[in-house]
């Protein structure tokens, strides 16, 4: 146990008692995430189903996509709210229209009425 403790000399003596055992702790996972990160990019280049330039040229793609995204959502939704709107109105002009129709077919019904009464009553 002592042994492990004491793997980094130079770490013990230049730090004040307890600091050198955390330095070297973070040290070494430092040491640690780098070592992973470099076999990782290395797979990575390995691995890749593309090369650089095709890779490059799919993030920017998916990147302008992103970025109009928001745009084209707002455009939707403006589409959508503008054919409600439309049909809300086609909607309203329709029972306007009848009304108006039945307004006039019913004072028509009435002036035939008072003509055909007013030419059948006695003078």
């Amino acid at each position: 146990m002592l042994l492990m403790q004491a793997t980094c000399v130079s770490c013990i003596l230049s730090q004040p008692a307890g600091l050198a055992l955390k330095s070297h702790r973070d040290m070494k996972k430092a040491l640690n995430l780098l070592f992973g990160l470099g076999i990782g990019f290395a797979l990575a280049l390995l691995l890749a189903p593309a090369s650089g330039e095709e890779t490059r040229g799919v993030l920017v793609d998916k990147a302008r996509r992103i970025i109009r995204l928001p745009g084209e959502k707002i455009e939707e939704k403006i589409q959508e709210k503008m054919e409600e709107t439309a049909d809300a109105a086609k909607e309203k002009a329709g029972e306007l229209g009848s009304r108006v129709g039945r307004e006039a077919a019913e004072a028509a019904v009435e002036g035939i009425r008072q003509e055909v009464l007013g030419k059948n009553r006695p003078a």
